[in-house]
């Protein structure tokens, strides 16, 4: 799902909030 992350940051925040929170 990291990939996903890079592509979309919003769905990063869906996947993985924290790293959202941490950056």
């Amino acid at each position: 799902d990291s990939g996903l992350g890079e592509s979309t940051p919003e769905i990063s925040v869906l996947s993985r909030p924290t790293r959202e929170q941490s950056e």
